[in-house]
């Protein structure tokens, strides 16, 4: 069971459920609210990441990149603890679960599946699928170039919000921008921050990420940026959305994300234990940020 939340990487999820909570939470301010659609939101988005999760390590095995020395998460399949088999069983298994949670979440979302909308989520929901399976696998995996970053954006910050924000209201309004692009540069330092830990391994591999790109030096610039991006863009949101001076206090939880962020030494291997607190700090972040939009 250890080697499986290993495999699954259970320590990016948290920021899943932090993107999935700022939708749910506006959608709440709009006065919308479902606690059955909300749930199967968050089982399709959760296998989706556990799908992304499993293909990179199956995808980074075949292919042999990084090795046993690496400063990195251990990669199951190299290492053997799973084997290649159990590996693509485990990943079909939670494909399946991910497309069976999608489909509920369309049919109690649409009455009617002739709906223009109940197609288009499912084409919505098939490219998340391919999306997922082509991060890391493929002849071309988009998660060894800039692509990743975007990619990261896209999913964790208008898909996953807005997304959820659109399943739970049926409505859209152009302020969800602010929320979205937020918690998706925020996902972007996640997967930078990964990045800057990998530097010596991906050059190795081959692999153009933007951190590869930039060199360490001027990735963490990347890095700072994008923290102080997301933090600004909070600030904007919440002179919108607030009414009371004491909600705005509430943003200081943002702090332990500067701080953390600011704070990054040589690479080496402390870089696992800030990108837990990275994602920790993000999910907390986003669940003082959704009860100050509801205070």
């Amino acid at each position: 069971m250890f080697y499986y939340f290993q495999l699954i990487r259970i320590h990016t999820l948290p920021l899943v459920f932090a993107s999935l909570i700022m939708g749910v939470f506006l959608s709440l301010r709009a006065g919308f609210f479902s606690w059955d659609l909300s749930i199967l939101i968050l089982l399709t988005a959760t296998n989706l990441q556990i799908v992304a999760n499993i293909a990179n390590d199956y995808g980074d095995g075949i292919r042999k990149i990084d090795g046993r020395d690496r400063i990195g998460f251990e990669r199951m399949m190299q290492s053997k603890k799973i084997s290649k088999r159990t590996i693509k069983l485990i990943l079909l298994i939670h494909i399946f679960l991910a497309v069976l949670c999608g489909l509920l979440l369309l049919f109690f979302s649409f009455e009617n599946i002739k709906s223009r909308h109940f197609w288009t989520w499912l084409f919505i929901g098939f490219t998340c699928m391919l999306s997922a399976l082509g991060y890391s696998l493929g002849k071309k995996p988009y998660s060894y170039s800039i692509l990743g970053d975007i990619s990261v954006f896209i999913y964790f910050g208008p898909v996953a919000v807005i997304g959820s924000y659109l399943l739970l209201t049926q409505n859209y309004s152009y302020s969800l921008l602010l929320e979205s692009c937020a918690i998706g540069f925020l996902a972007v330092s996640v997967l930078n921050l990964n990045n800057i830990r990998d530097l010596s391994t991906d050059k190795e591999g081959g692999r153009q990420t933007v951190a590869v790109r930039l060199g360490e030096q001027k990735a963490k610039i990347y890095q700072k940026t994008l923290v102080l991006t997301s933090f600004v863009i909070y600030l904007i949101a919440a002179y919108y959305r607030f009414s009371y001076w004491y909600q705005g206090l509430l943003l200081l939880a943002f702090l332990p994300i500067i701080h953390l962020n600011f704070t990054l030494s040589k690479v080496d291997k402390r870089y696992n234990q800030l990108l837990k607190k990275h994602c920790v700090f993000i999910l907390l972040f986003s669940l003082i940020y959704a009860v100050a939009l509801n205070l």
